[in-house]
């Protein structure tokens, strides 16, 4: 829910729902500079998690690694 004050400020309230009687995380009010931050820093993460996959996915010999089964485990 987008909330605005008199003063024109306008802030993001998220709600929590919470895990379970105990938890005690409160609701939060984000301003414009604070969710401006937080999309910059998921943009971010996101385009390095990219960019790690498609580096491993270039490398032949680390991809045939990955995908050898491990030799402790079985199946179901």
């Amino acid at each position: 829910m987008v909330v605005h004050e008199n003063a024109g400020n306008s802030f993001l309230l998220t709600r929590h729902l919470p895990l379970d009687r105990y938890d005690v995380t409160p609701d939060r009010l984000w301003t414009r500079d604070e969710c401006q931050q937080l999309l910059k820093v998921a943009s971010s993460d996101g385009r390095s998690i990219t960019d790690q996959i498609r580096n491993l996915m270039q490398t032949p010999a680390l991809m045939t690694a990955l995908k050898q089964p491990d030799p402790g485990s079985s199946p179901g």
